[in-house]
């Protein structure tokens, strides 16, 4: 193969197509960048997706460029490299037919691993064919071929080897140390690097009866993917515990903490909360954001009706637009989607969060701190003093912050934030419950949007299926009150439903990934009258009907008609 050249950036800039000025002023920036940081820039800037910026390295450098799904890691090349190897130089052989050998790269410009492998193949007498995967597929094939259970067991073999039963008493500075041993570490960092590579939120740390196990939650759902003796449970959850900055002798009470891991280059930040149980400690660590670039609307499932809906609110100079849903529904990125759009020079954005996830370049992020009385209420008071053009609160929970968000969105600023209630309408009754007089709603609140989010199906598997008469039926009578333009590119005198399946590419799962379904509320003319007579909330719902809105199950039909995601989910995440 070709040695990296800078020319690299010459021919991406002969085969990037950019749409405007803005855009071409971008890529000049990144092409003037070394490797690495051009291609971030190139990828959070939204010029290339991460599939086609490999498939040009790929033609460039004049090598087979692999998806995930086209790649079975044989049996015989498992033990070809010990783990550390692979992860150090990020490798992977999937393939070997006597002297050659297939290794999957996602980096052929680093020169570190080009003669990491002239070293392997001249020692190993090998004749080695480099293929090219994306950085997020190879991060997938490393842990298929090391794996959780190979690297976790070992370590959890070493530690399990001097240590005593759960039942003894351990003080608490031995506890520390036995904390700070490599197997516990290795232990810990395998588990956390295991649930990055599978894209999980959560990792649930669980004592139980006869064991501790470990769940991730990955796209919504809980899985189990290892278990450990309850003698180790303690020690992992010391290990934890040190990270997070939490006290390590006290397990009566839950804490709360959080921590930064490097993971393949990149910092993640943790979320950690534990909890007394009956047989000891829960720990739960919430992964927060790592994606490169802040989504588009789109990207989030946001369109037609929806999307012009919460273009309009934030166009405006000021007024409140409110995300409702429970928790772990996508609230918060929905919100800063919509501050991604208003983030610009001349725009001053503070935000008020509990906790901060997403980090903005260019917005004043700040998080609240009870314990020491700064809370969103006191917060948005000093915020007011700070000269905001557009304010984010993490949420509304009571009355006082209720009120000044109302207060700050009638002098001239644009108000974010969220309400825990199940649809969007349902936040006019609960804004007025909390003591919020229905006038100063109406004359503040410019759109109120509820969401949830739904697994979408795995795009390789999906299969199309029949469903019963009476499904069919349920799905064609809720559509065909919506405006005909939702309705394009689907047919409901014939309308096709899928089903999910399983492959290789998506664990056998059937998913891949989540997408939000979505109403938006405008609070328009009609709306502010039978809010300020208190009207019952399906009076409000048939008049926004009337006027074009797509409640949460329309929409998730929608998608699922489109082949995006299943009945299944729909009706799972939409019937109260």
């Amino acid at each position: 193969m070709p040695s990296p050249s800078n020319s690299l950036n010459q021919y991406l800039k002969q085969h990037i197509g950019v749409k405007d000025t803005e855009q071409k002023k971008t890529l000049e920036e990144a092409l003037a960048l070394p490797g690495p940081k051009m291609e971030a820039k190139l990828l959070t800037a939204g010029i290339l997706s991460e599939h086609d910026l490999a498939q040009l390295k790929a033609d460039y450098f004049h090598l087979p460029f692999l998806t995930l799904d086209k790649v079975e890691i044989e049996e015989s090349v498992r033990d070809l490299l010990p783990a550390s190897i692979l992860k150090t130089y990020r490798i992977v052989p999937f393939a070997k037919s006597g002297k050659k050998v297939k290794i999957a790269v996602s980096d052929p410009t680093n020169l570190q691993i080009l003669e990491a492998l002239e070293f392997l193949a001249k020692k190993n007498n090998w004749e080695v064919d480099l293929y090219l995967l994306t950085e997020n597929d190879l991060n997938t094939l490393l842990q298929k071929s090391i794996g959780v259970a190979a690297e976790v067991t070992q370590a959890l073999s070493e530690f399990t080897q001097t240590q005593v039963s759960r039942k003894a008493r351990v003080a608490p500075e031995a506890e520390f140390k036995m904390a700070e041993k490599a197997p516990v570490t290795k232990i810990v960092d395998g588990l956390i690097s295991q649930a990055l590579a599978q894209r999980a939120s959560d990792i649930h740390l669980e004592p139980m009866e006869d064991r501790s196990r470990v769940r991730f939650r990955i796209d919504g759902e809980l899985r189990e993917v290892i278990s450990f003796p309850l003698n180790a449970h303690t020690a992992l959850i010391s290990r934890i515990k040190i990270l997070a900055d939490l006290k390590i002798d006290e397990s009566r009470l839950p804490q709360d903490g959080r921590f930064r891991f490097k993971w393949n280059a990149m910092a993640v930040d943790f979320r950690v909360s534990t909890f007394p149980t009956t047989y000891g400690e829960k720990a739960v660590l919430r992964a927060l954001s790592r994606a490169q670039k802040i989504p588009s609307f789109a990207e989030l499932g946001i369109v037609g009706q929806r999307a012009e809906a919460i273009n309009k609110a934030i166009r405006v100079s000021h007024g409140m637009f409110l995300v409702t849903g429970p928790t772990g529904s996508g609230k918060s990125t929905t919100l800063f989607v919509a501050l991604a759009q208003l983030n610009k020079p001349g725009v001053n954005i503070i935000t008020l969060e509990d906790p901060v996830e997403y980090i903005l370049p260019g917005v004043n992020q700040s998080q609240i701190n009870p314990e020491i009385g700064f809370t969103f209420a006191s917060g948005l008071r000093s915020i007011l003093r700070q000269d905001p053009n557009v304010i984010l609160i993490g949420e509304i929970r009571d009355r006082e912050t209720a009120e000044l968000a109302v207060h700050s969105s009638l002098t001239g600023h644009l108000v974010f934030s969220t309400l825990h209630t199940n649809d969007a309408i349902g936040a006019l009754p609960r804004l007025i419950d909390m003591g919020v007089e229905p006038f100063l709603i109406i004359a503040s609140v410019n759109v109120l949007m509820a969401q949830r989010l739904v697994r979408t199906l795995c795009q390789e598997c999906r299969a199309v299926y029949e469903p019963s008469r009476e499904v069919v039926e349920l799905v064609t009578q809720e559509l065909e009150k919506i405006p005909k333009e939702e309705l394009e590119g689907i047919n409901l005198k014939r309308p096709v439903f899928y089903q999910a399946k399983g492959c290789k590419k998506c664990n056998n799962q059937g998913y891949s990934g989540r997408i939000g379904i979505f109403e938006a509320l405008e609070v328009t003319k009609e709306i502010a009258e039978l809010t300020l007579a208190k009207s019952p909330p399906h009076k409000l719902l048939e008049t926004a009907q009337a006027q074009g809105m797509i409640t949460l199950k329309q929409d998730g039909f929608l998608k699922a008609l489109r082949g995006i995601t299943t009945l299944e989910e729909i009706i799972k995440e939409t019937n109260q």
